[in-house]
């Protein structure tokens, strides 16, 4: 599958290819969907799993989010994945990635759609939604959620980078 967008300049509104094609036939999810009139293409959420606030966000949003095609992938335990996601210019170092059919979100983009998307019963992910659902404010708040993502990292020992042996400082 060919990409139908580059990440340029940075910019995290950038739509790139996916990873997968879920209506290939012999995906589970195209079997299911065949026999169904209307089939929302499935979500998947790839984020960093050591870090503790984007495993919180990411398992709140698969249990609470009212999206039941949401599925989250630990994006630091798939190396395979990680490196096929940076050659698209999606590194997970730089935010987490969310996949559905032709397009994939990174950053904070990728926040603010899940956030849109979003039909959350449980009261923190409605002040996130509400907080992150808007791309402007989402834009200018995420540099703040890696800050936070690099020291939480680096508290636990582990470097930003998922491909990175070691720790280096901020």
């Amino acid at each position: 599958m060919e990409g139908v967008g580059v990440l340029l300049g940075g910019d995290p509104f950038t739509v790139a290819a996916p990873l997968r094609d879920p209506l290939d036939p012999g995906h589970g999810f195209a079997r299911a969907c065949s026999q169904r009139l209307y089939c929302p293409m499935p979500l998947t959420l790839v984020y960093d799993g050591g870090c503790p606030f984007c495993q919180h966000f990411a398992l709140r949003s698969e249990l609470a989010a009212g999206l039941p095609e949401l599925s989250i992938v630990d994006g630091r335990e798939q190396h395979q994945l990680r490196h096929q996601l940076r050659q698209r210019g999606l590194d997970l170092t730089d935010g987490a990635v969310l996949l559905e059919g032709e397009q994939a979100w990174h950053g904070s983009a990728a926040i603010a759609e899940l956030s849109r998307r979003m039909r959350p019963s449980e009261p923190l992910l409605q002040l996130l939604q509400q907080v992150f659902r808007d791309r402007q404010r989402a834009r200018m708040l995420y540099p703040v959620l890696l800050l936070a993502r690099r020291w939480a990292l680096r508290l636990k020992g582990l470097s930003p980078d998922p491909d990175a042996s070691s720790a280096p400082g901020l």
